[in-house]
Protein backbone atom coordinates (compact mmCIF):
# COMPACT_ATOMS: atom_id res chain seq x y z
CA UNK A 1 0.00 0.00 0.00
CA UNK A 2 1.54 3.26 -0.63
CA UNK A 3 2.49 6.00 2.26
CA UNK A 4 0.01 8.64 0.41
CA UNK A 5 -3.04 6.51 0.68
CA UNK A 6 -2.09 5.04 4.60
CA UNK A 7 -2.00 9.32 5.24
CA UNK A 8 -5.29 10.00 3.86
CA UNK A 9 -7.32 6.89 5.62
CA UNK A 10 -5.36 8.11 8.78
CA UNK A 11 -6.45 11.64 7.98
CA UNK A 12 -9.79 10.83 7.24
CA UNK A 13 -10.24 9.27 10.60
CA UNK A 14 -8.65 12.34 12.26
CA UNK A 15 -11.34 14.49 10.59
CA UNK A 16 -14.06 12.26 11.92
CA UNK A 17 -12.39 11.98 15.13
CA UNK A 18 -12.33 16.21 14.90
CA UNK A 19 -16.17 16.31 14.23
CA UNK A 20 -16.82 13.66 16.59
CA UNK A 21 -15.42 15.81 19.67
CA UNK A 22 -17.18 19.57 18.46
CA UNK A 23 -20.51 18.59 19.98
CA UNK A 24 -18.83 16.97 23.74
CA UNK A 25 -20.11 20.12 25.60
CA UNK A 26 -23.73 19.77 24.58
CA UNK A 27 -23.95 15.71 23.57
CA UNK A 28 -22.40 14.95 27.45
CA UNK A 29 -24.62 17.90 28.97
CA UNK A 30 -21.04 19.24 30.51
CA UNK A 31 -22.79 22.24 31.50
CA UNK A 32 -24.07 20.34 34.29
CA UNK A 33 -23.07 17.22 34.41
CA UNK A 34 -19.28 19.07 34.85
CA UNK A 35 -20.43 21.49 37.38
CA UNK A 36 -19.65 19.69 40.49
CA UNK A 37 -16.09 20.41 39.82
CA UNK A 38 -14.33 23.14 40.75
CA UNK A 39 -14.14 26.61 38.13
CA UNK A 40 -10.18 25.37 37.66
CA UNK A 41 -10.89 22.00 37.05
CA UNK A 42 -14.08 22.84 34.53
CA UNK A 43 -11.94 24.94 32.16
CA UNK A 44 -9.05 22.19 32.63
CA UNK A 45 -11.41 19.74 30.96
CA UNK A 46 -12.85 22.02 28.63
CA UNK A 47 -9.23 23.38 27.71
CA UNK A 48 -8.34 19.52 26.99
CA UNK A 49 -11.40 19.37 24.88
CA UNK A 50 -10.86 22.46 23.17
CA UNK A 51 -7.15 21.46 22.75
CA UNK A 52 -8.13 17.75 21.37
CA UNK A 53 -10.61 19.12 18.66
CA UNK A 54 -7.64 21.29 17.52
CA UNK A 55 -5.05 18.70 17.50
CA UNK A 56 -7.11 16.49 15.66
CA UNK A 57 -7.94 18.85 12.90
CA UNK A 58 -3.85 19.87 12.47
CA UNK A 59 -3.66 16.01 12.06
CA UNK A 60 -6.51 15.71 9.59
CA UNK A 61 -5.18 18.95 7.43
CA UNK A 62 -1.75 17.73 7.77
CA UNK A 63 -2.85 13.97 6.49
CA UNK A 64 -4.63 14.89 3.90
CA UNK A 65 -3.50 18.11 2.27
CA UNK A 66 0.58 17.60 3.33
CA UNK A 67 1.13 14.43 2.09
CA UNK A 68 4.30 14.68 0.18
CA UNK A 69 5.88 16.86 2.70
CA UNK A 70 4.75 14.23 5.85
CA UNK A 71 6.53 11.36 3.40
CA UNK A 72 9.69 13.05 1.76
CA UNK A 73 10.86 14.72 5.18
CA UNK A 74 12.43 13.98 8.88
CA UNK A 75 9.34 16.31 10.17
CA UNK A 76 7.03 13.99 8.86
CA UNK A 77 8.70 10.93 10.10
CA UNK A 78 7.92 13.01 13.62
CA UNK A 79 4.64 13.74 12.52
CA UNK A 80 3.92 10.24 11.85
CA UNK A 81 5.35 8.83 15.18
CA UNK A 82 3.74 11.42 17.26
CA UNK A 83 0.45 10.48 15.00
CA UNK A 84 0.94 7.21 15.61
CA UNK A 85 1.39 7.40 19.75
CA UNK A 86 -1.48 9.80 20.03
CA UNK A 87 -4.11 7.01 18.82
CA UNK A 88 -2.05 4.18 20.76
CA UNK A 89 -2.21 6.46 23.79
CA UNK A 90 -6.08 6.58 23.33
CA UNK A 91 -6.39 2.74 23.22
CA UNK A 92 -4.69 2.92 26.54
CA UNK A 93 -6.56 5.23 28.29
CA UNK A 94 -9.92 3.18 27.31
CA UNK A 95 -8.60 0.41 29.30
CA UNK A 96 -7.34 2.56 32.22
CA UNK A 97 -10.01 5.14 32.68
CA UNK A 98 -13.17 3.41 31.86
CA UNK A 99 -15.57 0.94 32.73
CA UNK A 100 -16.10 -2.42 32.28
CA UNK A 101 -19.51 -2.22 31.69
CA UNK A 102 -19.52 -0.12 28.70
CA UNK A 103 -16.92 -2.86 26.92
CA UNK A 104 -19.01 -2.70 23.22
CA UNK A 105 -18.27 0.97 23.01
CA UNK A 106 -15.00 0.24 24.27
CA UNK A 107 -14.69 -1.79 21.42
CA UNK A 108 -15.66 0.52 19.31
CA UNK A 109 -13.55 2.98 20.19
CA UNK A 110 -10.54 0.91 20.68
CA UNK A 111 -11.16 -0.50 16.78
CA UNK A 112 -11.71 3.49 15.56
CA UNK A 113 -8.10 4.24 17.00
CA UNK A 114 -6.17 1.27 15.87
CA UNK A 115 -7.46 2.21 12.57
CA UNK A 116 -5.72 5.53 12.13
CA UNK A 117 -2.49 4.22 14.40
CA UNK A 118 -2.12 1.38 11.96
CA UNK A 119 -2.33 3.95 9.02
CA UNK A 120 -0.13 6.10 10.67
CA UNK A 121 2.89 3.54 11.57
CA UNK A 122 2.58 2.04 7.72
CA UNK A 123 4.74 4.57 6.33
CA UNK A 124 7.26 4.52 8.79
CA UNK A 125 7.98 0.59 7.86
CA UNK A 126 8.07 1.37 4.04
CA UNK A 127 11.47 1.69 1.88
CA UNK A 128 12.50 4.38 0.04
CA UNK A 129 9.44 6.78 1.80
CA UNK A 130 10.91 9.06 4.01
CA UNK A 131 14.46 10.30 4.79
CA UNK A 132 16.44 8.83 7.69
Amino acid sequence: MKSSTCLKIAGGFSFFFFLFHIPFYWVFNWKESLSCLSADNWAIVMCFNIITITLLFFMAYVSLFQTADIINSRLGKSFLVFSTGFYLFRIAAEFIFFDEPNRIISAVIITLCLIPAIFYSIPLWLKNNLNS
